[in-house]
């Protein structure tokens, strides 16, 4: 039997030149895997129409609020979804569900769709600039979308192809019907949606319904560490988008992810991943230069 991961990754090789394709990864499953290691992991939009609208700290911010409200709605389907944000640009989803929860999301992104009069009108004075050079920028860099059974079909196949990976390789016990994994799938509902403000994990516990010692071992049987760290991880991991799509400067980044201080935000990072951020953003830079 050909392996699963395999077959995901040559089948997105295959894809390439069609889609770009990004997994939103909701419940961090896939971090320790192989998986994490495929270009479509820890991805994020950066052509330059979405880079030029990440340069305000407004319209970035509603870009990923809207995106976080998207992942949170239509989760009882396992079909794809077509959707607009709000500046224009067309994504096909489809949720991935492991015992009737959703594990995570594959899209098919980057395609040009309809900016309202009045959305175009705040997103130019936003960025102070013209509704004819913005509108030039995203015809050029956005493309039209595929045949819409095409793209439907290929998702399918991914999601498909994810799913017996998961079965395979993932230990599905975070997806089992049990009330304490119930919990720890609450908690990281909270997480994924407030890791940006001050919370801690006494407001998770208090979110959640119980003590916060409770929720610390559940978070230690099922994740292998605790309450705390699933919040850092979800502000390094936001913090790496920002360095990547950004020039916001490392204390504004340090802040907009939760961090009490740039100090503290750059010593963790480097604690994490072995490099500083702004070594981190210089690499990527050069990455994307080769």
């Amino acid at each position: 039997m050909v392996d699963s991961f395999l077959l995901i990754k040559h089948y997105l090789e295959m894809l390439e030149s069609q889609f770009d394709i990004i997994i939103y990864d909701d419940y961090r499953v896939f971090e320790n895997t192989e998986f994490a290691k495929l270009s479509v992991y820890e991805k994020w939009h950066t052509n330059d129409y979405c880079l030029k609208i990440k340069s305000s700290p407004y319209l970035h911010k509603k870009c990923v609020s809207l995106r976080k409200i998207f992942r949170k709605t239509n989760q009882n389907s396992d079909v794809v979804i077509k959707s607009c944000c709000f500046c224009g640009v067309i994504e096909y989803l489809i949720h991935i569900k492991v015992d009737d929860r959703v594990v995570c999301t594959v899209a098919a992104t980057g395609y040009n769709g309809e900016l309202r009069d009045g959305i175009k009108q705040q997103i130019c004075k936003r960025l102070s600039v013209g509704e004819r050079e913005l509108i030039n920028l995203k015809n050029r860099v956005l493309v039209k979308p595929a045949k819409e059974e095409f793209v439907i079909y290929s998702l399918e196949i991914l999601a498909d192809l994810i799913k017996r990976y998961i079965t395979e390789k993932i230990d599905l016990s975070l997806f089992a019907t049990p009330k304490t994994n119930e919990y720890v799938l609450r908690a990281m509902e909270f997480i994924s949606a407030n890791y940006s403000s001050d919370i801690t994990a006494i407001e998770v516990a208090k979110h959640c319904h119980i003590s916060t010692a409770y929720l610390q071992r559940l978070f230690c049987d099922v994740k292998g560490h605790g309450v705390a760290e699933e919040i850092r991880n979800y502000r390094l991991n936001y913090a790496k988008e920002l360095l990547c799509t950004t020039d916001y400067s490392i204390k504004y980044i340090a802040f907009e992810c939760g961090f009490k201080s740039d100090d503290y935000f750059s010593t963790t990072f480097k604690r994490c991943f072995k490099t500083t951020p702004l070594k981190y953003r210089k690499s990527r830079e050069n990455k994307k230069a080769q």
